[in-house]
């Protein structure tokens, strides 16, 4: 619910649809919650197997998130890793939901 109200706050504030960043996505599921709220995400994650899972996962849905005007963008393998500003835009909200599985 944090999500959906900060993205309609955000939308209303800024007069456009919001740009979100989900910073290590792994299969997406946060990001395609934004999508669903009609938000511009770019989903980024550098683990290979994660990556695939997320484009399987992005595909299935992309229907509802056309459907909701959403959009869904997975960068690329290197940005996942060396995201360069003056390659994607400015984004208004960015999340992230860390899991550490290597602990």
């Amino acid at each position: 619910r944090a999500l959906k109200a900060t993205i309609k706050q955000q939308a209303a504030k800024l007069g456009r649809r919001v740009r979100v960043l989900d910073a290590g996505c792994g299969i997406g599921l946060l990001g395609l919650s934004a999508a669903l709220e009609g938000a511009e995400v770019w989903l980024c994650e550098a683990v290979p197997l994660m990556r695939h899972v997320c484009r399987e996962v992005v595909a299935a849905n992309s229907g509802l998130v056309a459907e909701k005007r959403g959009l869904v963008q997975l960068l690329p393998p290197m940005m996942s890793t060396r995201l360069h500003t003056e390659e994607v835009p400015k984004f208004d909200i960015v999340v992230s939901e860390v899991m550490d599985l290597w602990c």
